[in-house]
């Protein structure tokens, strides 16, 4: 058994909060019918922290000892810390843990006071010990969480200037840098800092191939291209914008993911939805027209190989993130190849299934989509 545990944080979701909205090339676009839509936005990957460093094994036996049996409980974990605290107040386990216990509530949201006592165990620990990346990181999880993003940036590039030790686990310091890196550049481009975040993207796409390892870019090499591209946008340097979607749209499609479940499919759809709008911008209003032809066909045909357990209209599916934004990618591309009846009908059929789901936000960005398309009309 590794003598590492990692804590899930939040899953890896691929869908988008949403960003600066993008305006259509007027001239252009009107001559064969292509419209882009005002209320259409920018998606940066849904951002959350990666998982948690988990601590070392606890060197003295009674904390140990107290660890493992908190491992298998659900609630009121880090109150149990509290004598061992007092017992040993320089022992460096004791706050790791602990500080790590109080992260993982299972209230959600999770409690304010959680999350700064989270924070003031992983201030102890960096005390004791201010040369173990892993602390600096994971206090940067929990300044994000409490929304202090300058504090969550600071750490995050702390741990890297550290650096991690490897341990008994495939990959495991490739696992942990490219964690934290994945995180400071989201954290870049969250706040604006685009220039700083395509230097991380960078890095992280340069460790990968440096390495040969096996790791989360290996898998998801299309997305960090992705997440790239949007940053030179935003840079406006779009020739490099294209060129990250040309390599994410290859990797995507050798890497099979429409074979991997349905609820892909939506992702897979705004990967091209994505690179067609950034075509558009740059003027290649044929080449896009083609691509956003391409989101209806993933969207509307469904794939042959998956087996009777998945359903073939992504659209009926059970999950907002998936069929809700299946619908909204339909309308995006039906509205932008001038096809307005079709675009209103996906986005009347989202906004009512974003209710369904009381999915606020996603719900008025689906009215104000409808609301567009009746000017147009």
């Amino acid at each position: 058994m590794s003598t590492r545990r990692v804590f899930v944080l939040a899953s890896l979701a691929a869908f988008a909060v949403l960003a600066a909205a993008l305006e259509a090339p007027q001239a252009s676009s009107a001559a064969i019918g292509v419209r882009l839509m005002r209320t259409r936005r920018r998606q940066l990957p849904h951002f959350v922290m990666h998982p948690l460093v988990g601590p070392p094994q606890p060197d003295h036996p009674a904390v140990r000892q107290a660890v493992d049996k908190l491992l298998g409980l659900t609630e009121h974990r880090a109150e149990r810390l509290d004598p061992l605290v007092e017992r040993y107040p320089d022992c460096i386990s004791v706050f790791e843990w602990r500080g790590l216990m109080h992260f993982h509530v299972q209230a959600r949201p999770k409690p304010e006071a959680s999350l700064q006592s989270a924070r003031k165990d992983f201030d102890r620990a960096i005390q004791l010990a201010p040369d173990r990346a892993g602390n600096y990181y994971n206090r940067a999880v929990a300044s994000f969480e409490l929304g202090d993003w300058a504090a969550a940036e600071a750490d995050c590039s702390r741990a890297l200037e550290i650096g991690f030790e490897m341990f008994d686990s495939p990959g495991g310091l490739f696992y942990e840098a490219d964690w934290v890196l994945k995180s400071r550049a989201a954290l870049r481009a969250q706040t604006g800092n685009w220039q700083g975040a395509v230097e991380d993207y960078s890095r992280l796409l340069n460790i990968q191939t440096a390495s040969g390892q096996e790791g989360p870019s290996t898998q998801h090499i299309w997305s960090l291209h992705w997440s790239r591209a949007l940053c030179f946008l935003e840079l406006r340097e779009l020739e490099s914008t294209i060129a990250d979607y040309d390599v994410a749209v290859r990797v995507a499609q050798a890497d099979n993911l429409l074979h991997w479940s349905p609820s892909w499919v939506s992702t897979y759809a705004e990967l091209f939805l994505d690179r067609a709008y950034a075509q558009a911008e740059a003027g290649q209003i044929q080449v896009a027209r083609a691509g956003f032809q391409k989101v209806v066909e993933i969207i509307t045909q469904p794939c042959e190989e998956w087996n009777d357990l998945f359903p073939k209209d992504i659209t009926a599916q059970g999950m907002a993130s998936t069929a809700g934004m299946a619908q909204m990618s339909l309308g995006y591309a039906h509205a932008a190849i001038g096809e307005t009846k079709a675009a209103r009908l996906n986005f009347e059929r989202a906004a009512e299934f974003f209710a369904t789901h009381k999915a606020e936000a996603l719900q008025t960005q689906a009215r104000l989509c409808i609301e567009e398309i009746r000017e147009w009309s």
